[in-house]
């Protein structure tokens, strides 16, 4: 006899193999909101500049064009060309050496926001010394191998090691290969990664709604630090600050509506992301010009300032029949048969149990594979993972569209929070579509935090945006935590 109380007819056994129901049912109901008319309740700025900007084509660096010196102490080359490259439209660089003997070549560049110096951004790549003109190839990501590259050079450089001669090697291009698809560029500072623009100055035209708030946040990357360090000391950063600035210009007048300053070398909040939110209500039903600015404040160097994902949010009506909020939580490590649904007769779990009542459970649950990160995001696309890319060497495929992009598209704020970092790392797909994601501090014990952690954040960010229709994706380790914990949503 099964003692199993919540074996009911709606109790539906998993079909379709290894795909999860529950993102079928996910996918039924996001199917369901195509068929109803949405008022533009968000728009994204970074999401609309990064969609409709041009593309870059190939840039070639000729290897005639380039100065060379040679230092036979260190058996170093160099070689150099003047150039003024926006990196930050790039994703990898080729680089075509031929050489007899040295072991290693990388690539660098140097710029105002560097001092002038050369900054080599990732390890080197073992030379094939056959005479041969091979190809060398690079992610533009700084050392973190997390986030993407954006600056502008004044120079570039190769540099190779290894050498006793200086004729016996041979650089023949450098070539820079743009971004394939037009994902918005995302950073992530402090663990925390989200849309950006980066450029100096940038000026969008929109039509203002009514109840319409301007929200956005700033923030400074240090490469040093990386992207996953959350507490810093004024001595670890560069940056002597950055202005940021906001000025509309419409049919009337034009104003500054926002103006502060970034110092965190001096100012401890300055060292993370800074939340504004600006009312627009005095421009309701008018066309405006919005011009984002950025400016140092003495000197360049260090300034890896950002526009963290600014949007237009509209304030949306209270209705229980049109507001829909979708979470998926995912409870990595916990044992079913030690939760009370699945028949366990101690109170593990009366607050999961209170839920299952009302709740369809599923008795059978099959993984795509059993490895986190891949089967995790077989949740998040509805893929096999030869379909959406994702292995423990390669990320997901850019040309993919994940359950948080869909969202996205109608109308919901998104947000991800996750257990453990190296399983979540956010350029690998899962900060894609995702206005917030989170991640534990690189470098912490285990590279993870506890279910009670990832539970607070995700209560505040929900509280912020409470307005708004959402989808949370929420990963929790160590569910073994000692706590409570709970939240109305």
């Amino acid at each position: 006899m099964n003692k199993n109380p919540y074996r009911r007819k709606h109790i539906i056994p998993l079909f379709y193999g290894k795909v999860c129901f529950l993102i079928s049912l996910i996918y039924v109901c996001v199917m369901q909101i195509y068929c109803v008319s949405w008022s533009e309740t968000i728009y994204r700025f970074s999401k609309d500049y990064w969609e409709k900007i041009e593309k870059s084509p190939e840039l070639t660096l000729e290897g005639k064009e380039w100065e060379k010196s040679f230092d036979k102490n260190t058996g170093i080359m160099l070689f150099s060309i003047p150039s003024a490259i926006n990196l930050g439209m790039y994703q990898f660089v080729h680089v075509y050496v031929s050489s007899n003997e040295g072991y290693e070549v990388r690539w660098g560049w140097s710029s105002k926001k560097w001092g002038d110096k050369i900054h080599f951004p990732s390890e080197g790549i073992r030379l094939i010394n056959d005479s041969k003109t091979h190809i060398y190839s690079f992610t533009l990501k700084f050392t973190d191998k997390e986030n993407p590259i954006f600056d502008k050079t004044n120079k570039v450089w190769v540099e190779i090691k290894g050498l006793t001669k200086e004729n016996e090697v041979k650089l023949s291009q450098v070539v820079f290969v743009p971004y394939d698809k037009k994902h918005p560029r995302q950073l992530t500072i402090g663990g925390v990664c989200m849309d950006v623009l980066w450029d100096e100055k940038m000026i969008f035209n929109r039509k203002i709604e009514q109840g319409m708030e301007l929200i956005f946040y700033t923030g400074i990357y240090n490469p040093v630090l990386g992207a996953y360090k959350k507490s810093s000391e004024g001595k670890d950063w560069q940056s002597d600050g950055i202005s940021f600035s906001i000025d509309v210009v419409s049919k009337d007048n034009a104003e500054k509506i926002y103006q502060s300053e970034m110092k965190p070398q001096t100012t401890e909040e300055d060292r993370e992301w800074k939340r504004v939110v600006l009312n627009l209500a005095k421009y309701a039903g008018q066309e405006i010009e919005v011009i984002f600015q950025m400016t140092p404040i003495n000197n360049f160097i260090g300034d890896f300032g950002v526009w963290g994902n600014p949007m237009l949010v509209s304030k949306i009506v209270e209705d229980s029949q049109t507001k829909t909020n979708f979470f998926i939580i995912s409870c990595d490590t916990l044992r079913p048969d030690h939760l009370l649904p699945y028949g366990y007769y101690l109170p593990t779990s009366p607050n999961l149990d209170t839920f299952a009542k009302d709740a369809v459970v599923f008795e059978n649950a099959y993984t795509t594979q059993t490895f986190t990160p891949v089967a995790h995001m077989s949740m998040l696309t509805g893929r096999y993972p030869e379909g959406h890319g994702l292995t423990r060497n390669t990320d997901v495929f850019p040309y993919i569209e994940t359950l948080p992009e869909l969202m996205r598209n109608y109308g919901y704020m998104t947000a991800g929070f996750a257990g453990f970092l190296w399983w979540f790392i956010p350029s690998r797909g899962f900060g894609r579509g995702m206005d917030w994601f989170s991640v534990p501090e690189g470098g912490r014990e285990g590279n993870r935090r506890t279910v009670i952690e990832v539970c607070d954040e995700a209560k505040d960010w929900i509280i912020k945006n409470e307005n708004q229709q959402m989808f949370v994706f929420m990963h929790n380790y160590a569910c073994a935590f000692k706590g409570v914990w709970t939240i109305d949503v």
